[in-house]
């Protein structure tokens, strides 16, 4: 497969990537676009998104008939900046060695302000969290050794240019910060 715009192998070169900063982005090369007729490859509105959401504000809305889910929340806490590392990890790993649901494309709009709405393919089955409680302690090993394989391979990433930053590293620092806080109560 042919590197995507933006990455070259295990190697993401950052500004060659989308501009987060643009109230709305759709990425025409996504199975969405390219196999979608049903939806005469249009996204869908925030206003249908809201329609569909279980409680009306935030939350996943589903669209199951284009095997799709909208993710919609307040910009302080989701950005577009998670779209794109959804998307730049689909493209880094498309064989699922990360596995990520493929983003369609994000929108804010005037009509919503303050909130974002990312599209992303739906992915069949139940959380994790769903299921958790039922595995057995073999089961859970299991998954964590999964899940070290995958850390093992987001540990390879590399960027050409050790100056640019994915993200907002200022908000990246007062997650860690509030984490860091929080965490003495978590481990005792």
């Amino acid at each position: 497969m042919a590197a995507a715009e933006g990455i070259k192998q295990s190697c993401i070169i950052v500004p060659s990537l989308p501009d987060v900063s643009a109230p709305e982005m759709d990425f025409h090369d996504t199975s969405f676009f390219q196999t979608n007729q049903l939806s005469a490859r249009q996204l869908p509105t925030p206003d249908e998104v809201l329609a569909r959401l279980p409680r009306g504000f935030n939350g996943v809305a589903r669209f199951e008939e284009f095997n799709l889910i909208v993710k919609v929340g307040q910009l302080d806490y989701y950005s577009a900046d998670e779209a794109l590392t959804m998307r730049v990890l689909k493209q880094l790993f498309p064989d699922g060695e990360v596995p990520v649901p493929e983003v369609f494309g994000w929108k804010t709009c005037p009509g919503q302000p303050g909130r974002i709405f990312i599209y992303m393919s739906l992915e069949p089955g139940k959380t994790i969290s769903e299921v958790w409680p039922s595995l057995t302690g073999q089961e859970k090993e299991v998954i964590c050794g999964e899940l070290r394989q995958i850390v093992l391979a987001l540990r390879r990433i590399t960027q050409e240019e050790p100056d640019h930053w994915i993200g907002k590293p200022e908000a990246l620092q007062a997650q860690l910060l509030r984490l860091l806080s929080s965490s003495s109560r978590v481990c005792k």
